[in-house]
């Protein structure tokens, strides 16, 4: 592999570009992960009646092992589904997982996905959903998966609600203003100028098209390594790979989905593993770019100052998010109840 020698992306490596898949028929299946503590199949006949509308050949529906009705969930809601499923074409595969992390189960349904040589892209779609989409959104997302393509990701925004509503969720709406956009710029500054050029009021977005070679290349470059914040590590993907594209992306409008299960610990382990993943993804690529003792001790240098900057970073962020708790805690627009497990989020 090809070194990097260039100062400025002291953590980056080049790799050659890969041949690009044979041109092909649209195919799109959807990876829709179950909501893990959720009481019944609701939250996932809503996701299941929202992917119904959209043209795919399949649904992939992933439970985990450890949820206490995740099996019963997703072969209930199955159930109520089928018969308009069944009408539509559409095939659903139940894939059972048994991993920490929603993001980290992503990663199997679209090993899953990507099985079949046909699939041209897997639109991941949430699973935890409070209404279906609306036409209008179910318009602009069957847009982008008519222009599927193996070598594109195409990120989709969205919001989580107006900055008045109680359904709106300033966690999210905030955290890359608070954390991901200034860990980028730390951590990979070559590409920290495209990614805000992308506009995305979520970098972490849990609605994504990603084409068969954007996967492809990820799991076949020995620097990279499926993290639980994903789709940031996607997009610097790309962006490093010049057979690949990041297509501009939509706003969707409002999708709520359940904010009660990011309490204060679950947001302070957000932020906390989203720094760290960074960090420790910048190690491995200046592992793989730095052979030969005197260029370890180089890099080791470069990375100390790096880690101590990234720990300021992360207190930065979680003094800023506790202060917006604490500001919001007595009306009540912050929901703190207990969800099992509070951790197991995007």
């Amino acid at each position: 592999m090809k070194k990097n020698n260039d100062k400025s992306s002291r953590c980056e490596t080049h790799r050659e570009p890969y041949a690009p898949t044979a041109p092909q028929k649209r195919s799109v299946v959807a990876v829709i992960t179950l909501q893990f503590g959720a009481k019944d199949k609701e939250p996932t006949v809503t996701a299941l009646t929202s992917v119904s509308r959209l043209r795919v050949g399949k649904v992939i529906l992933q439970h985990d092992r450890k949820a206490p009705r995740g099996r019963v969930n997703a072969e209930e809601a199955w159930a109520t589904m089928k018969p308009v499923l069944d009408n539509l074409g559409i095939g659903v595969e139940l894939q059972e997982v048994d991993i920490f992390s929603t993001a980290r189960r992503w990663y199997y349904g679209l090993v899953k996905a990507f099985e079949d040589a046909e699939t041209t892209a897997a639109l991941l779609f949430p699973g935890d959903l409070k209404k279906t989409l609306s036409d209008g959104q179910v318009n602009s997302l069957q847009a982008i998966l008519d222009e599927a393509e193996v070598d594109a990701l195409h990120p989709v925004d969205y919001s989580t609600g107006r900055e008045s509503e109680q359904s709106r969720d300033a966690f999210k709406e905030g955290f890359d203003e608070c954390v991901t956009l200034h860990t980028i710029d730390l951590m990979f500054p070559k590409y920290s100028a495209q990614i805000r050029a992308l506009g995305l009021s979520k970098l972490r977005t849990e609605v994504i098209l990603i084409g068969r070679d954007v996967f492809r290349v990820f799991e076949k470059t020995p620097n990279e390594s499926w993290g639980p914040d994903p789709i940031p590590q996607l997009i610097l993907t790309v962006l490093r790979n010049p057979a690949l594209r990041v297509k501009s992306s939509i706003h969707l409008g409002t999708m709520g989905d359940d904010k009660g299960t990011r309490n204060p610990l679950g947001q302070f382990y957000q932020i906390a593993r989203f720094t760290q993943q960074m960090l420790l993804d910048c190690v491995i690529q200046e592992d793989v770019a730095s052979q030969g003792e005197e260029k370890q001790m180089a890099a080791y240098d470069r990375l100390r100052q790096k880690a101590e900057a990234t720990y300021a970073l992360t207190l930065r962020a979680l003094n800023t998010n506790h202060q917006r708790l604490r500001a919001h805690d007595q009306s009540s627009s912050v929901d703190i109840r207990h969800t099992e497990p509070s951790l197991d989020r995007v």
